[in-house]
């Protein structure tokens, strides 16, 4: 990856920038027909974002390969930077759009970790903000909530910010999406 891991949130420079932004909300965009046609996506509580002004963590379950899209889509029209594990990076079909919407690498190395914690509570103080999946891994279909590592809600703590809870859950299909959609 071309990420630097010690400082994952720096961009070169304001072209740079501009792209990763505009691939972000193009992506988005493509996102939006995506989630809401074939998997019949619905948001619920969209309203109470309306009351969070500045930086802040969200944070959510990890139950599906499409969760980051799920997500951006449902925080629209808010940026999320979001965070994904530092090999995510390095897969061949995932690492480009990983990359281009702007995704930071968590790193694996437990020494740059201080440092990632102390550069996200920068970030979250200047007003970004940042998704953390707690509970450290995907799950595919999980039906319950795993226990949360407890690192996004101290870099909360540690910056001031609240933490925007998100619950991804399955839920059977109905109307018209049964005929596409079998499974929940």
């Amino acid at each position: 990856s071309s990420i630097d891991v010690s400082d994952p949130y720096r961009k070169k420079n304001r072209i740079s920038r501009a792209l990763y932004t505009a691939c972000y909300y193009l992506i988005d965009t493509i996102a939006v027909a995506v989630v809401y046609l074939p998997f019949g996506f619905k948001v619920e509580g969209r309203r109470n974002l309306r009351k969070i002004k500045g930086g802040a963590i969200t944070v959510s379950n990890h139950i599906h390969g499409m969760d980051g899209p799920f997500l951006a889509v449902s925080l629209y029209p808010s940026r999320i930077t979001f965070t994904s594990i530092e090999g995510n990076f390095r897969l061949p079909l995932v690492r480009w759009p990983v990359k281009w919407v702007g995704a930071v690498p968590i790193p694996a190395s437990t020494h740059l970790l201080k440092d990632f914690f102390a550069l996200t509570v920068e970030q979250l103080k200047v007003g970004r903000k940042v998704h953390f999946y707690p509970e450290g891994s995907l799950l595919k279909n999980a039906e319950i909530i795993r226990p949360f590592k407890k690192g996004a809600f101290h870099m909360a703590a540690d910056a001031g910010v609240p933490v925007i809870p998100v619950t991804l859950v399955r839920r059977p299909a109905t109307g018209i999406y049964r005929l596409f959609r079998r499974k929940a």
